[in-house]
């Protein structure tokens, strides 16, 4: 599940911290960002976003001023260095309140929120996906998946002894895929646990594929696979 997010907020130096922090998370996508409010008013340009950060100091008018003027409201994320939208945050019921300057371990806590959230609007999971391959909608089995490789902007995904170019970002096929089943161990690869073979230190074999183990993943694997170094 990939949620869409816009962000409107005037301090650049801040605004690159946001995007920072979206673009790293598996499950968010940052469709649109505005240094102020005079751009988004009547253009339907927040139509297709699921989430607005939404700072409360703009050099137009103020976020609440700013939200009366939308025909429909995306579920927000107030920002401010103040705490005095409290009681707006809870009058708009918005997802979370984002006390200025925000650190890593909070913005996870809020993106946590925000998954939460779309999860209750979601069908449970099934056992399969379909992506469109060769001009139609294939029908993959999650279980039949046993590595993924980036592939410029998209994704090549070995199931059983084929290889599918499938349209999916990287981004897009980690959200897509269980947490509790594949695992990304590279920069480039994301694998099937259920698949691994065997592991030589930074090297594992998923499925009789050699795929490379990144440094910053490897204690983590180990740890998921419950294997001692």
């Amino acid at each position: 599940m990939i949620i869409r997010c816009a962000i409107i907020e005037d301090d650049k130096v801040f605004m690159q911290v946001m995007e920072k922090y979206i673009s790293d998370d598996r499950y968010l996508q940052l469709t649109n960002k505005y240094s102020d409010t005079l751009p988004v008013i009547n253009n339907g340009a927040l139509d297709n976003v699921d989430v607005l950060f939404l700072d409360m100091y703009l050099p137009s008018m103020n976020g609440i001023e700013f939200i009366a003027t939308l025909p429909k409201t995306p579920k927000l994320v107030f920002m401010s260095k103040s705490k005095e939208f409290g009681p707006d945050a809870f009058d708009y019921n918005a997802i979370d309140y984002l006390h200025k300057p925000v650190s890593l371990d909070r913005f996870k806590k809020c993106s946590e929120r925000i998954r939460k959230h779309f999860a209750g609007n979601v069908e449970p999971p099934s056992d399969f996906f379909f992506i469109k391959h060769g001009g139609v909608r294939q029908r993959i089995q999650f279980n039949d998946v046993s590595v993924v490789k980036a592939d410029n902007n998209h994704v090549i995904l070995k199931v059983n002894d084929e290889r599918i170019k499938a349209n999916l970002s990287f981004k897009e096929a980690l959200a897509l895929l269980p947490d509790d089943q594949f695992m990304q161990v590279h920069r480039s690869y994301i694998v099937n646990l259920k698949k691994v073979q065997q592991i030589d230190q930074n090297v594992i074999v998923v499925d009789g594929k050699s795929v490379p183990v990144s440094g910053t993943h490897l204690d983590a694997l180990y740890l998921r696979l419950n294997v001692r170094k």
